[in-house]
């Protein structure tokens, strides 16, 4: 590596990281945040349930139905514009829904409902490395255009690395693009 670009990444990772733990901090010291413990309390010890929760199965089939629809409809618009990182980071989002749906539906739906958990776990996995790679990119590229313009640094190395994170991008956009084609 050219010049100090471990140390730089690693001081100014701690910098925003000590930033976000102040943040999360303050967040759960806050007022909203004990009023969400406190509901979830009360939602354990006595459950808010309604005259949903006599429904039959096939209401939770209904339910689960409709966050896999949500999620083949996000696979196929990223799989559409491959290289928009919002779309695949959208269909992330819609992948956990789906899983937990399924988690929570697993008393009702069974050994079914256990396997799309297994199947999807995977494909989150996928588009989490994809999204991680998309963040690395950002920061390596924002850290890169300014040690190319401070005196003593370099900025080839940071290049080096961004190049590597956008192909690792690149590779796990393609096995989402095939993996949600084999569905």
């Amino acid at each position: 590596m050219l010049g100090p670009v471990a140390a730089e990444l690693e001081s100014t990772l701690a910098v925003e990281r000590a930033h976000a733990w102040r943040k999360l901090r303050s967040t759960m010291n806050g007022k909203r945040y004990l009023a969400l413990l406190n509901q979830l309390e009360r939602w354990r010890t006595d459950p808010p349930f309604t005259a949903a929760a006599d429904k039959k199965p096939a209401r939770v089939a209904k339910y689960v139905g409709a966050a896999e629809k949500q999620l083949h409809k996000r696979l196929r618009a990223a799989a559409e514009q491959e290289t928009d990182d919002e779309l695949f980071h959208r269909a992330r989002k819609a992948a956990k829904r789906y899983r937990y749906a399924n988690e929570l539906a697993e008393p009702v739906l069974g050994e079914a409902a256990a396997a799309v958990v297994e199947e999807t776990k995977e494909l989150q996995t996928l588009l989490g490395e994809h999204q991680d790679s998309v963040v690395s990119a950002e920061i390596l590229r924002r850290l890169g255009a300014a040690a190319g313009t401070t005196p003593g640094m370099n900025g080839f190395t940071y290049g080096v690395l961004l190049a590597q994170q956008l192909e690792s991008s690149v590779r796990s956009r393609a096995e989402v693009v095939r993996t949600s084609r084999d569905r």
